[in-house]
């Protein structure tokens, strides 16, 4: 048994022929950006997107300002204050229990104080 009994497999090639051999190096001209400036280009092009969308929410908040306006804090205690003066120290409010505007539109109803639901706790 050796080994020249044994089926060897070969490929078929084409043979080497002449083939043109050019004296010259030739010129590739790269068509794709490198990667460093693709990147940059995408980090661009995202930052004026999220300033876009900045812009875009900014005008929506604007819009809904028109419905949501709060007065200043020296508004809110001048209204409330001549009908509620255990509610303040000095200038400055105390704390509030949770469920409070419900108790104070209630006694706004019982002793006819002249404020609105909106003057009166909602702010």
């Amino acid at each position: 048994m050796t080994e020249q009994k044994r089926p060897v497999l070969t490929l078929k090639r084409k043979t080497e022929g002449e083939t043109p051999t050019r004296s010259r190096k030739t010129i590739i001209n790269v068509t794709t950006p490198p990667k460093w400036k693709v990147k940059k280009q995408k980090l661009a092009e995202k930052a004026a997107r999220e300033a876009e969308l900045a812009a875009k929410k900014a005008q929506a908040r604007q819009a809904l300002s028109i419905y949501l306006t709060l007065p200043s804090l020296d508004e809110a205690v001048n209204t409330l204050k001549p009908w509620w003066p255990g509610l303040f120290d000095g200038n400055t409010p105390r704390l509030l229990a949770c469920g409070i505007r419900d108790v104070l539109l209630e006694d706004v109803a019982q002793r006819n104080i002249p404020l609105s639901h909106k003057n009166c706790a909602g702010r």
